[in-house]
């Protein structure tokens, strides 16, 4: 249970959060490298972490080589994130930005509450302001898109979303 937040590090050193993770979130790409981390990880909310060293990884994994798959697959997420936040910054309108921080969040990190994140998370996400995301989200609950919530949003029309995330 909780929320992880993964914040970047850009080149000149200031730090943004670039991702909003749930349960089963894996933060150990980092682990395989020999090289410093691009980001940091923050609970959002109460959590539980665990950590596994690459020697325990390796150690698991090789008393059951299977486990290699899993780890793969983990790894796998972590790329398709990684190149879903890149996606967000190609998008010039806020609309765009904040419907594709939405599409994301939804695809990567499914719940039955929705979309668990507030606007000023979105805001930081997407790197736009506080009132253009304001503006976006009434546009996108106008359209029927979406409906907003204390702290979270409900995607009504995936279709839609995923259309404008796109364009």
């Amino acid at each position: 249970e909780g929320r992880v937040g993964l914040s970047s590090i850009a080149p000149d050193g200031s730090m943004y959060l670039s991702y909003i993770g749930g349960r089963g979130f894996w933060l150990g790409l980092a682990t395989f490298l020999k090289r410093p981390r691009r980001f940091m990880a923050e609970s959002r909310s109460h959590c539980a972490l665990l950590f596994l060293s690459a020697s325990r990884i390796k150690e698991i994994c090789a008393d059951k080589p299977l486990y290699w798959k899993h780890f793969f697959i983990l790894t796998n997420h972590n790329l398709e994130v990684a190149i879903d936040v890149l996606d967000v910054f190609r998008h010039e309108a806020a609309l765009g930005r904040v419907a594709a921080v939405l599409h994301m969040l939804a695809v990567h990190d499914p719940s039955e509450q929705g979309i668990q994140a507030t606007q000023a998370d979105i805001a930081e996400i997407a790197r736009v302001s506080l009132r253009t995301v304001a503006a976006a989200l009434a546009d996108l609950e106008d359209k029927g898109i979406i409906r907003r919530q204390y702290r979270r949003m409900e995607i009504l029309d995936m279709a839609a979303l995923r259309k404008l995330a796109a364009a």
